[in-house]
C-alpha cells in the first residue's frame, strides 16, 4: 500500500516544496508533472527534470536545489489523512489481511502519517505468493513497481484522473474515491473468504 494519496494527502506538501527549491532559479513546473513522478527519489526527480526542459545545472546548484526541497517540505509537512483511509485499513485488519507500507517519502514523515491516522501497528512485514498480494497505488512510478515485482494493482485516482491511470500497463482497476475501493475489498473478502486471489473484472463491472 502507498502513503502519499492513498492514506494522505501528501503531495500537496511535495509540490510546494519544488516550487520553493525551484523559484530562486527562474524553474516553474506544472503540478500535473510532478503527480506523474510521484514516488520517484528527490534527486532522480530533478535530473528528469532537468533533462525533459533542458535545465542547465550545476552540480552544486543541483545539490542546493536538492537540499532546499527536502528542507522545505520537511517545514511544511503535516499528516493530513485522507478520507476513508482510516476504515480502508481497519476494514483489511479486521478481515485479516496483512499490511505492509511502500512509501517515497522521508521514513519520518511516514511514520508520523500512520500515527495520526492511529494504524500504526497495522502495517507488518508480509511473505505470501504475488498472486494472494494485492498493491493500491496512485502514480505511475508505484503502478511500474508493482508491475516489474508482478503484483497485482489496483490504483487510486487521487491527483491523476482515472483514464490516465487506465492506460498504465500493470494496472488492473481503477477506483475514484477509497470509500468505492473499501467496498469492491469487502465484497472481494466475502467472496474469497479473505484468501485472495482478487477478481478484478468483478471491479471493472463495479465502475
Amino acid at each position: 500500500m502507498d502513503l502519499d494519496g492513498v492514506l494522505i494527502d501528501g503531495m500537496p506538501f511535495h509540490v510546494a516544496a519544488w516550487k520553493a527549491a525551484l523559484g530562486p532559479h527562474g524553474l516553474r513546473i506544472d503540478e500535473n508533472e510532478l503527480y506523474e513522478l510521484e514516488g520517484i527519489p528527490t534527486a532522480d526527480v530533478l535530473d528528469i527534470l532537468a533533462k525533459r526542459h533542458d535545465f542547465s545545472l550545476s552540480e552544486a546548484e543541483q545539490a542546493e536545489i536538492v537540499a532546499r526541497k527536502r528542507t522545505r517540505y520537511g517545514e511544511i509537512f503535516s499528516p493530513q489523512p485522507l478520507a476513508g483511509a482510516k476504515d480502508l485499513v481497519e476494514l483489511l485488519d479486521r478481515l485479516g489481511y496483512r499490511l505492509a507500507l511502500v512509501t517515497g517519502t522521508q521514513r519520518a514523515s511516514g511514520e508520523s502519517a500512520l500515527e495520526e491516522l492511529n494504524v500504526r501497528e497495522r502495517f507488518v512485514r508480509i511473505a505470501v505468493p504475488p498472486e494472494n498480494c494485492l498493491v493500491i497505488e496512485n502514480a505511475p512510478p508505484g503502478v511500474a513497481s508493482a508491475r516489474a515485482a508482478g503484483l497485482p494493482c489496483v490504483a487510486l485516482a487521487t491527483y491523476l484522473p482515472a483514464e490516465r491511470l487506465r492506460e498504465l500497463p500493470g494496472v488492473s482497476a481503477v477506483f475514484e474515491t477509497l470509500a468505492e475501493l473499501t467496498v469492491w475489498l469487502q465484497e472481494e473478502a466475502d467472496r474469497s473468504k479473505a484468501r485472495g486471489a482478487f477478481a478484478f473484472s468483478q471491479a471493472e463491472r463495479s465502475l
